[in-house]
This record gives structure tokens, sequence and C-alpha cells, in this order.
């Protein structure tokens, strides 16, 4: 054959060959088998078309999707991107667990945490409206009915089955009316009044209804009385009796300089020096008077805690005893009913209008026109008493170095 021909019919047989694979390929179907080894049946590409996988898909490496939706319902769905609604589920989702029995069923601790924020719970009811709120940093409350604690059927607001630790705070005002707190100094719980914290008690005295102890070197016995929620003796220290009017002379009792031992100079006949002590005992039973002399001490340099509370240096109160503090003695004329040395006497404690002894010569003054009590309370280099007169209660404080009578709390 020429060398021409045997060209002619190679090409002829490619031409052909390249004909017949290219309509073999225009012709061909999907394949009517199940592909073997679990492999996916087509088409699986990256077309704009919808596509759907009869059964399970699974990707051993990442995956990326824009949105998942329910192809039997296209209104469920997971969205990541989206800021509004990120998913929406029409059953129960459960994570840690296959068999969630609510909506949302966590096996496991849950925290909620937001960068540079105070995130909140909170739970409404069917109607929209929030019944539970709890927030990090903020109010919270649960206002959907009873709260119990240790119980699962509360029969009031708040029901606990144990005990309760209430702590202190000093807010008593109208917002807090109604509130309890514990009294750490004097061990006593205390309700708030809408101005003052009173002691909760049915008995202030715990039963105490006497009183012996040792006063000028000799034993006495005082009555017990309450008022305004806490227990005092029923006299002033150095009375003979309680007293039967404002004026009583037997009933006015001794007249103390502030934050002086039971040491006989309160006696209103004690002699008087003016030689200030430098130590918390002068060592000796005369009234010490400060002269014109700032601060007007009988003590010199001064302390302030002479007459702190049941421990105070020379607290001249029985053992488990105390001065008020000026608080408790504005509560207790609160109660009076008149703000004078007559209410003072109509009040439980019968208090009387002793007088004072002067601070800067040791005279004594105002007697049967003056009532006056020691607080525990300092104020600078001075200190609080309690002073009423015929007209109206006196306020401010006093110098240390002046003698007045001495009511005894239990603390």
């Amino acid at each position: 054959m020429p060398i021409f021909k045997q060209i002619a019919f190679i090409l002829s047989v490619v031409v052909l060959s390249l004909l017949v694979g290219y309509a073999a390929t225009r012709a061909w179907t999907d394949p009517v088998e199940a592909p073997p080894g679990s492999n996916i049946p087509t088409p699986i590409n990256i077309g704009s078309n919808a596509q759907t996988k009869q059964g399970v898909l699974q990707v051993n490496a990442d995956f990326t999707a824009n949105r998942l939706i329910d192809t039997s319902d296209s209104s469920y769905y997971i969205d990541p991107a989206n800021t509004s609604y990120s998913a929406l589920f029409a059953g129960s989702v459960g994570i840690g667990t296959t068999a969630p029995s609510e909506k949302l069923e966590v096996a496991g601790n849950v925290r909620l945490y937001k960068s540079g924020a105070f995130p909140s719970v909170s739970v409404a009811d069917a109607w929209g409206v929030e019944k539970v709120r709890i927030h990090t940093n903020g109010y919270s409350w649960f206002n959907g009915g009873n709260v119990g604690i240790g119980t699962t059927a509360p029969q009031t607001k708040l029901d606990v089955a144990g005990a309760i630790k209430i702590g202190t705070q000093a807010t008593c005002n109208s917002n807090t009316e109604g509130a309890i707190r514990y009294n750490s100094d004097t061990k006593k719980f205390e309700g708030c009044d809408g101005q003052y914290w009173l002691p909760v008690t049915t008995d202030a005295c715990g039963g105490i209804t006497s009183v012996n102890f040792t006063y000028k070197g000799s034993s006495v016995n005082y009555g017990t009385v309450t008022s305004s929620g806490r227990c005092w003796l029923d006299r002033n220290l150095g009375a003979s009796r309680v007293a039967t009017a404002f004026n009583d002379s037997l009933a006015y009792g001794d007249l103390f300089q502030w934050g002086r031992l039971d040491d006989g100079h309160q006696t209103r006949t004690s002699g008087t020096t003016g030689t200030l002590s430098s130590s918390d005992n002068p060592g000796h039973s005369n009234f010490i008077y400060a002269g014109t002399t700032s601060p007007y001490d009988w003590r010199s340099p001064q302390n302030n805690n002479l007459w702190q509370g049941v421990s105070g240096i020379n607290n001249p109160c029985p053992s488990g005893w105390r001065l008020p503090t000026i608080a408790e003695w504005v509560v207790e004329y609160g109660t009076w009913s008149s703000q004078n040395y007559y209410g003072a006497f109509a009040s439980p404690l019968k208090l009387t209008a002793g007088g004072y002894r002067h601070y800067t010569a040791g005279a004594i003054g105002a007697v049967g026109e003056y009532t006056g009590y020691w607080s525990g309370t300092i104020s600078g280099t001075n200190a609080y008493p309690l002073l009423a007169t015929v007209s109206n209660i006196v306020g401010g404080s006093w110098q240390r170095a002046s003698g007045f009578s001495v009511r005894c709390v239990l603390n």
C-alpha cells in the first residue's frame, strides 16, 4: 500500500475513535446500582442548584455552611452568622445527653459569661411577663410565687428548711423598714422600724429580774426594766430606789465624770482637785475639775477607750452591762410621751432630773431642772450625754470632766 494511503487510514481510525467516545459520553446515565463501600451516591458537587442526599452524610474533616435548613420544614434551621436568631429547633436540645426531657437539658455545668458586661437570666410566664431574674451585678428577684430552700412545698414567700445566717447593715430608713439584722456587738437580732434598729425580742431581759453587784465597795441589788426593746437597770447608779417623781432626790444617784471608774469621785459630796490624772485610775476619790484648760478632761492625755462598750477599761456597770450609746438614747427618748424631763420620768426607765456637776470647778447645778445621763459615745475631745429640760431635749456633746448620771443597759 502506498505510504499516503497508510497515513490516511490511520487518521480515519483516530477520528472515528474520537467520534465514538464523544457520542458515548453524551449518552452517559447515572448508575442504577448503589455505590459500593458506603460511598455517597451522585450527584455531590459545588453547583448552585439544590441537591438532596438520602441518608447520613458523614464528613471526617472541617465542614462549612452558611445555613443548615430542615428539608421538611424550612422554619427550623441553624445559622451561626445570624445576629438575631442563630438557631430554631422544633424538639428538645440535649448537651451531654442523647435523650433530653426538656427543651434544653445540659448534663454538666453551665457558665454564663460576657466580656465587659454582666449577664442575667430571666424566666417569663405564659404571657411573657418576667417573673424571675438572676442578675450578676444588679437586682435579682423571684416574683412567681413562694421560694423554697430545702423544701419543694414552700408555704410562705420564703420557706427555708434549715438555719438562716443573717448579717448586719448600717442603713435603716423608709426603704429598709421591716428589715432584720444581727448586731454582732450586742449579740442580738434587731429590726428596722423605718428610722432605728430595735432589738427583736419579747423579753429583752431574758428572764433577769434583779442584778447583784458590788458598788462603791458594798453589795447592792437593783431590779431590771424593759424599754425601747432593751433591758436596763431600774435605777441610776448610786440611787437608793426607783424614782417616784422626776425630782425624787433619793433616786438621783451619783454623778460620774466620763470614763472614770467606780472610785467614789461620783458621790455628790466628794472632794475636788484641779490636778489632772495621767492614768486611767487616778487613785483617789476626788472629783477632778478641768478649770478653763482645753480639752476639759479629768485625764491628760485623753483616753477614748474608757467607756467603750461592755469591755471598756473603766466600765462602772455590773458585769455584762454597759453605758448606752447615744444612738440608743435617741431611740429611747423617741418613745417618750413628751420630749422633756416629764416624758423622761413617764417612761419605763423613770429617769430623774438630777442635774449635773460642772467641769470647771466641780459645782453641782440644775438639780430638778436637768435630766442628764452619760452615753459611751465620744465626739472629738467631748462625749455625748442625754439632756432634757422642762421644755425640750438638748443636743450636742459635753466636756468629759462634767458629771452626769449613769444608767446601765444589758449588753
